[in-house]
């Protein structure tokens, strides 16, 4: 047990899991935790209890903590963290010094983000290789989001080094987006009654029974209230009497600027800088006693952005005997109450050090001291600061000048005056000179009314900081220059362009606030066109009509293209065409796409634009498929860009061999770049078509990847689309169960409802696997269903993929003329538009059909439904006692099927070659299939001549985990070293 940090009371589950965790890291296995709680309620000292144990087993504690007055600042977390290690710097690859150094303002550059991940993931294990290490993260809700995006790609990834990463934030709803991180979490509750008791008898050993009793219950368990509220009635004895004046403040203290409050809509909330106690400041005050850890929780309660009427409420702090409990007011503003109590005491110097204070919990003592003694004209020095201290509101930290919990400073800040608030920013940014960004954030919550100055200043702090991959900073900026501005076109301007930037970051909770806090009628074609984009990304399923919107998304195109924008005409174009494939493909839907397809004519560059030909793609594959197939083969673009809008053409069209060519393209420069969204919608989107080519462990390597990177950045729907294709193998391999539960999971998901592309995917795993379990009447029904136009699985386009199962349900069933009949009209199609996919399914009905046996040419490159009917054509075979060729073709079918891992077919294989009188041995799985879907792209990787680093360049690790894995994977295939991993892949 940690024995060796302060005593938390109640604490004993929570300190043992940490125990253990240090432990692990200490042996080299890492881990991450997230501790979740409201204010006060001890995770900063589970933070301190954690410090101590490190210390104990080794671990190098390396320390940062969100602070309002940074949370704008692009990487000030990190800045803060790598601190002490900045010097090793120069020890990584080129690429990651220079992300870095660029992230902390050592150098000039736009890194992306996860860049700057990677780059803090192989600097943290290069210490931990020295020295196991320690994050310590407190207040993570104020964390700028750079640094919070950057911190979370390394928790995610430091499971097989010596690193440990705890972070402590307040709680949020589970369907927040701060739970979108995926890493393990602990819920910090109050106190027992035992444990409440024993604590404030430790702080109040003298309290009259009944005060005792009612401090108790209105503590209510949490311990900085245990704490703290006793301390008021020591200041104040008479703050437990009845007294419905004893805490009226002046009203017009509270008066509000709708603008004093602009640049900072969290005024109200905590600031979470109170890490570290010092009992010693206390010790001489008997009514400031010692911090305990317990009361130092570091987590904002209050997130309202206008003021609360606390402070003027008639009731008292804490309610003597006799007063109802019922009308109490929530803890924390009880607390904060009695905070401004306690602060209220203080001289004019004091206060005036508490305001500058909690205006900038950042700054160092001598700029708080200069602008202290700004704002109340007075020298304010160290002796004020001790005032403070002597209250137990601040302590001092080494060379740090911190409030001893944030409800203390929220306390300080909102009850202060509007003047003087602004006055304690012009005077910080005075101070502030040599820190040109943080002195313009005070500038901006400075002023009231519009600045066109300041305005334009934040505009181009807004720009710096997207380059350096710091998108959120700079919607903050945008958002404040857009406030302070008198112009309504710029300010629509600038509102527009934050909504740009937070809807390509995937933050739609920010968007739909910047939307709704701004004034965006009277646009233009252009703005309009610009605000429809952004609509699309954030209120996608918002709209219920997809038919009805692909309209809307047309006439806004053709408006923009009239207004001199092809380009983002294109770009609505490429949405509306998004939507006819995988929402509005019904018969109906016929004209509107044609519309779409007419425009691109017009709109495109020149006819061969690799956007241009997916539109069609998407829109109109019946009617111009051949056409636009031809033009894949011709196409000449190479980059990035163009790969992926070349690949998702020909995926769509049915071209999978093609799609995966291209598509590898554009991942492989998605890797290079670390754009780690692109890369989870290229791999959860593409690996569909390998399914069928068969190449499954490729697939459900990637996949598995795309999936996990889909949760990391918010690409929701590439999860679900992920987990679908994950399902299909899953299920095609034998794992009916597990299927059963991935797909109930895709099915139950609001992300699937109305996607016509997810839906029949649904429905063709679930005829598989009735069939797999003999129901050949629920399999066909299931795959029937696609054929009809009022089933939400019907899509025009893809149900012709799905013929081959329908076929194999339909022979099962005895139902092959109801299958013709829905299915006769693929011949037609097939030969007109020329896609491989229809080519294969329409050979495929052909052969069933018995009018050829030629498993050839379009079947080439398509193993899996060349052995189904392998699988068919001996069966037939062995049935007319033709037992040789029979067995011949059954025996081919067996050992592509036991290549695949595709064990229900395998033993339907098994079983006719049983029926012909030949004894097959069991599958012997491959070696393959004892490693992990990331073990085997690690294995693949290697085994190609990679080094550890450039694997862990491309599958974002670090090289060390690498190293670890291959170390695990190499008594699994039976191997001593490096050189044996071709061969051992390619056997069975």
């Amino acid at each position: 047990m940690l024995t060796a940090g302060p005593l938390l009371f109640g604490r004993a589950d929570e300190i043992a899991l940490l125990e253990r965790m240090a432990e692990a890291a200490a042996a080299g296995r890492g881990g991450a935790l997230v501790i979740r709680g409201e204010p006060g309620i001890g995770k900063t000292a589970l933070l301190g209890a954690l410090e101590h144990a490190a210390a104990r087993y080794g671990l190098r504690a390396l320390r940062a903590a969100g602070t309002e007055s940074e949370s704008r600042l692009p990487y000030a977390a990190i800045h803060q963290l790598i601190h002490p290690i900045v010097a090793r710097i120069g020890e990584l690859p080129a690429a990651h010094r220079d992300a870095l150094r660029t992230a902390v303002g050592l150098a000039e550059g736009d890194p992306d983000v996860y860049a700057v991940g990677r780059a803090l993931l192989g600097l943290i294990t290069e210490v931990a290789a020295d020295q196991p290490v320690v994050l310590l993260l407190d207040d993570l809700h104020w964390l700028d989001r750079a640094s919070l995006d950057v911190l979370g790609f390394v928790a995610r990834r430091v499971s097989s080094e010596p690193v440990l990463a705890v972070g402590a934030t307040r709680t949020v709803a589970r369907d927040d987006p701060q739970r979108r991180s995926g890493l393990p979490d602990t819920e910090l509750g109050r106190l027992g009654g035992a444990d409440a008791a024993a604590l404030l008898d430790s702080r109040a050993p003298r309290l009259p029974p009944p005060l005792r009793q009612r401090l108790l219950a209105e503590a209510a368990g949490n311990p900085l209230a245990l704490v703290e509220l006793p301390k008021t009635l020591a200041t104040n004895p008479s703050a437990h009497a009845t007294n419905p004046s004893a805490h009226a403040t002046n009203p017009s203290a509270h008066a509000t600027n709708p603008s004093a409050h602009a640049t900072n809509p969290s005024a109200h909330d905590t600031n979470p800088n109170a890490l570290a106690t010092d009992p010693s400041a206390h010790a001489a005050n008997p009514g400031t006693p010692a911090a305990n850890p317990n009361a130092h929780a570091a987590s904002p309660s209050v997130l309202d952005p206008g003021p609360r009427t606390v402070a003027t409420d008639p009731r008292p702090v804490i309610e003597g005997p006799g007063t109802p409990a019922d009308g109490a007011l929530p803890l924390n503003h009880r607390l904060e109450a009695a905070f401004a109590a306690r602060a209220a005491g203080l001289g004019r110097r004091a206060t005036a050090l508490l305001l500058v204070l909690a205006a900038d919990t950042t700054a160092d003592p001598r700029r708080l001291l200069a602008a202290a003694s700004e704002t109340c004209g007075e020298e304010t020095g160290l002796r004020d600061a001790q005032e403070a201290i002597d209250a137990g509101l601040i302590e001092m930290t080494g060379s740090a000048m911190r409030f001893r919990h944030p409800l203390m400073r929220s306390a300080v800040y909102q009850r202060a005056p509007v003047a003087d608030r602004l006055d304690a920013h012009r005077a910080l940014a005075a101070q502030l000179t040599a820190a040109p960004d943080r002195r313009l954030w005070h500038l901006a919550a400075a002023t009231i009314g519009t600045d066109e100055a300041l305005a334009a200043n934040l505009a181009d702090y807004a720009e710096r900081a997207r380059a350096r991959g710091a998108t959120m900073s700079a919607v903050a900026a945008l958002r404040r220059a857009g406030e302070l501005t008198d112009d309504p076109r710029t300010a629509g301007s600038l509102l527009l362009r934050a909504a740009e930037l937070a809807s390509e970051a995937g933050a739609r909770h920010e968007v739909e606030q910047l939307l709704a806090g701004g004034d965006l009628t009277g646009l233009g074609p252009v703005e309009r066109a610009r605000l429809t984009n952004v609509l699309e990304v954030v209120r996608y399923t918002g709209f219920r009509d997809p038919l009805q919107r692909v309209r809307e998304l047309t006439g806004i195109a053709v408006a923009a293209h009239e207004a001199g924008r092809p380009e983002l005409s294109m770009q609505l174009l490429w949405r509306a065409a998004s939507r006819s494939f995988f929402q509005a493909t019904g018969p109906e839907t016929a004209a509107a796409r044609a519309r779409v397809a007419a425009l691109v004519d017009v709109a495109a560059p020149h006819p061969d634009d690799p956007q241009a030909l997916a539109i069609l793609a998407y829109t109109v594959p019946e009617e111009r498929g051949a056409e636009v197939l031809d033009r894949l083969r011709r196409a000449s673009e190479t980059g990035p860009d163009a790969m992926r809008f070349l690949g998702s053409a020909a995926l769509v069209l049915g071209d999978f061999a093609r799609s995966c060519e291209w598509t590898d393209v554009a991942v492989a420069e998605a890797r290079a770049q670390g754009r780690l969204g692109v890369l989870a919608r290229l791999l959860g989107g593409s690996n569909w078509g390998r399914l069928w080519l068969g190449q499954w462990d490729l697939a459900h390597a990637e996949l598995t990847e795309a999936h996990a990177l889909a949760q990391e950045t918010g690409e929701a729907f590439y999860a679900v689309a992920a987990q679908t294709s994950i399902a299909t193998i899953t299920a095609m391999r034998g794992g009916l169960d597990r299927a059963d539960a991935l797909l109930d999971e895709v099915a139950a998901s609001p992300l699937a409802a109305g996607m016509r592309y997810i839906q029949v995917a649904l429905a063709q795993a679930r005829g598989l696997m009735h069939l797999f379990r003999g129901d050949a009447q629920a399999a066909y029904a299931t795959l029937a269903r696609t054929f009809d136009p009022a089933h939400p699985s019907y899509h025009r386009y893809m149900r012709w993929w799905l013929v081959p199962d329908l076929l194999d349900a339909a022979l099962a069933a005895g139902r092959l003329d109801d299958a013709r009949a829905l299915t006769d009209g693929l011949p037609v199609l097939a030969d007109r538009i020329g896609a491989p996919i229809l080519l294969v399914a329409a050979r495929y009905a052909e052969v069933l059909a018995g009018t050829t046996t030629d498993l050839g040419g379009e079947l080439d490159g398509w193993p899996v439904h060349r052995a189904r009917l392998q699988l068919h054509l001996g069966r037939g075979l062995r049935r007319r006692h033709r037992t040789q060729q029979a067995r011949d073709l059954l025996r081919a079918a067996r050992d592509t099927f036991d290549a695949l891992g595709a064990g229900p077919w395998s033993d339907a294989a098994r079983a006719e070659l049983r029926a012909t009188g030949e004894q097959s041995r069991g599958r012997v799985s491959s070696a393959r299939e004892r490693l992990s879907p990331q073990e085997l792209q690690i294995a693949a990787l290697a085994a190609a001549g990679l080094t550890n680093r450039e694997i862990a360049e491309r599958l974002f690790l670090s090289h060390r985990t690498v190293g670890s894995h291959l170390y695990r994977i190499y008594p699994k295939l039976g191997i001593t070293r490096r050189a044996q991993l071709a061969a051992a892949l390619e056997n069975p």
